[in-house]
């Protein structure tokens, strides 16, 4: 269990969260890395998490409980260094976007 908040960074691993990511992931602009790994959570990754910046270089969603497709919206996000989708019940294929990061 780790829960860890900072200006730039969350990380909530192992933190037994339920509920969905909300929208307004989007507006925390400042962020530079993202860890939800291991919840239960549900619902699909907010299209607004395009929104980041290109400070944004980590995304873990490894085993959170997300589902939907990836939003093509994730291959804005170019200085994304590290992501993790895996054990989550994706729908759909893999966005080409995904390929301009």
């Amino acid at each position: 269990f780790c829960v860890y908040i900072q200006s730039d960074s969350v990380a909530l691993e192992s933190a037994v969260m339920n509920g969905t990511l909300p929208t307004e992931l989007g507006i925390m602009t400042g962020l530079s890395s993202f860890d939800v790994a291991d919840n239960a959570l549900s619902g699909q990754l907010p299209s607004e998490v395009g929104e980041l910046h290109d400070k944004f270089t980590y995304l873990d969603l490894w085993g959170s409980g997300v589902q939907g497709k990836i939003p093509t919206e994730v291959g804005l996000l170019t200085g994304l260094s590290r992501t993790y989708f895996g054990e989550n019940s994706w729908s759909g294929g893999v966005p080409s976007e995904l390929g301009f990061i």
